[in-house]
């Protein structure tokens, strides 16, 4: 299982030990929320954008499958309007 960490919105890093035979754990009343960062455009998910990301990217719009990274407009599909966005990327 292992360790999960993170940052929480103060900037404060935060760990707990899944291993524990008592594991970490919150108040009754707190109320967690899990977010990932998203790099928009790193298709293979490298942490950069390159043209390494053009062929997942292309499988992407020709399967008609879905990924984050992908939908560059943030229109919650991957289709034709991505593409001049994640050319823009690739050049930035």
């Amino acid at each position: 299982r292992g360790v999960l960490t993170g940052t929480l919105a103060d900037g404060e890093t935060i760990e707990f030990n899944l291993d524990a035979a008592a594991p970490d754990s919150f108040a009754v009343d707190s109320i967690i929320t899990v977010s990932t960062a998203v790099l928009l455009g790193d298709v293979d998910l490298s942490g950069t954008v390159d043209f390494l990301d053009i062929g997942p990217f292309v499988n992407l719009l020709s399967n008609g499958g879905f990924q984050d990274e992908a939908d560059v407009d943030g229109s919650g599909v991957v289709d034709f309007l991505d593409i001049g966005p994640f050319i823009a990327l690739l050049t930035m």
